[in-house]
């Protein structure tokens, strides 16, 4: 979903907004289907980030709030360096299978996340995908229009019920009381949504016990538009300690990001656009997440808007005084619950999602499309047994 009325000229995200890894499902497709691409380094990682900046030079900061001091990616700050060894260390750790599930990541980081998904985690992501990070040009909804074409889609459209207690149909029943039936069934709703929906029969405890190990949390975007850069050049993105949003991330009508065109002709469009149009417009996302989103429920827009902008002043100056200055798994949540979340039912009701990527890190959008295409093999081949 993306919105491109808000700054003309800019596709914004409202939801996923990155690609990460250079050896994924959509990044060959990319490359297959000549969809440009722009690399961008990431400043919020799992596994410490980058160690390199991005081929453009682009780089994350790092604004310690109590201190009100920036760091850059590389900084030789003891601290800094402690923490991002630390994180990195965690692919490094042997015998993960003898962590206890319930051991959360506050025990190796003086939250409630489970160390040793965490670490297998890691693992993965450096052994399966590689490293790289990038932005669709203009957006995910190049991919959304792939996917989608030859599809009949139907929105607002949410499922209430679903009944596959007769063994030639399986009745879909919608929050209005509309009605599909069908003969296989693919369910991909979030973790979140899952338990909103009643099976009849009920499913197994098993699955039921697997969606319930996983958790999910509020998460929102605060979108600002900017006529000028007020920040470094190099700034692909700034993760904040101690301030109203936890971190935030800059994009423009000319990208952000070196551009890989895939032989995309929409980027040649883009590129040659840049010498005739107007100046260019500039987007700050800032981004908040579980505790922090909580906080922006009953609070008016305007004041979510102020405290950032309040943020960005604290951390750049002002005009009169400048200055340089995503689900998750439990603790205690058993190995094979991404497993269990995916297995069929009844071999006719097949699981796809991030929550069911037993195969690889299930945070990512490649790894909710790698486990669609693995649900529509299966219902390929329940089809010509029934």
């Amino acid at each position: 979903m993306n919105n491109t009325s808000f700054i003309p000229g800019l596709s914004i995200e409202m939801g996923a907004e990155f690609m990460h890894g250079e050896n994924t499902t959509l990044t060959r497709l990319a490359e297959e289907y000549n969809i440009g691409l722009r690399e961008i380094f990431t400043w919020a990682q799992g596994d410490g980030g980058p160690t390199e900046p991005a081929p453009d030079g682009g780089i994350g900061y790092y604004y310690i709030g109590d201190q009100k001091r920036m760091l850059k990616y590389d900084d030789e700050d003891e601290e800094f360096l402690k923490f991002n060894l630390s994180v990195a260390e965690l692919s490094d750790l042997e015998n993960i299978d003898e962590i206890p599930p319930e051991k959360s990541m506050r025990d190796y980081f003086n939250e409630d996340i489970s160390l040793r998904t965490t670490c297998r985690y890691e693992k993965q992501w450096i052994e399966l995908e590689d490293e790289g990070d990038f932005r669709v040009v203009p957006s995910f909804m190049r991919f959304v229009e792939h996917f989608a074409e030859g599809v009949t889609t139907r929105f607002k459209w949410p499922v209430a019920k679903v009944d596959y207690s007769q063994s030639d149909r399986i009745l879909l029943t919608s929050t209005s009381g509309k009605q599909l039936s069908c003969r296989t069934l693919v369910v991909t709703v979030s973790t979140a949504v899952f338990s909103k929906i009643t099976y009849t029969p009920s499913l197994p405890q098993k699955k039921i016990d697997a969606v319930g190990s996983f958790d999910m949390r509020r998460a929102g975007k605060v979108l600002l538009h900017m006529s000028g850069r007020f920040w470094p050049e190099n700034a692909h993105g700034v993760v904040c300690s101690d301030c109203f949003l936890p971190e935030f991330w800059f994009n423009s009508t000319e990208g952000i990001g070196h551009l890989r065109p895939n032989g995309d002709k929409l980027c040649a469009e883009q590129e040659t656009s840049k010498f005739v149009d107007s100046e260019a417009q500039y987007l700050i996302t800032g981004f908040a997440g579980a505790l922090y989103a909580e906080r922006f429920v009953d609070m008016e827009h305007d004041q979510i808007i102020e405290g950032f902008l309040d943020q960005l002043d604290m951390i750049y100056g002002t005009v009169d005084e400048p200055s340089p200055a995503h689900k998750y798994f439990v603790k205690g949540q058993s190995d094979s619950a991404s497993y269990d979340l995916a297995a069929p039912v009844d071999d006719r009701i097949f699981f796809a999602g991030e929550a069911t990527a037993f195969e690889q890190p299930g945070m990512s959008v490649h790894a909710a499309v790698d486990t669609g295409a693995r649900a529509s093999t299966q219902v390929a081949h329940a089809l010509q047994q029934l």
